[in-house]
């Protein structure tokens, strides 16, 4: 288990998963999203591609220009947080 799936477990309904997806990295985002939507946390994915794995998982989606180029490197991040004020 990654470490951003392993985090995934230990969200509920009070928390914010959020997954920023390129193609190298997609599957460990989307395993994180989906345990976080299954735990019961809203999810946000953050992807260049309308069609792309994350976006089915995710609550919400938030679809960005690809800027491709020569030079430019490809990561994938996970973040979540806890909505509440405590």
């Amino acid at each position: 288990m990654n470490i951003a799936r392993g985090l995934a477990h230990g969200l509920d309904a009070s928390a914010y998963a959020i997954g920023i997806s390129y193609e190298r990295y997609e599957r460990e985002t989307v395993a994180f999203l989906r345990t976080g939507r299954d735990r019961g946390a809203h999810t946000l994915a953050i992807t260049t591609r309308d069609k792309s794995p994350v976006s089915e998982v995710a609550h919400e989606v938030l679809l960005l220009s690809s800027g491709a180029g020569p030079g430019r490197t490809w990561t994938g991040n996970a973040y979540a947080f806890n909505g509440s004020s405590e």
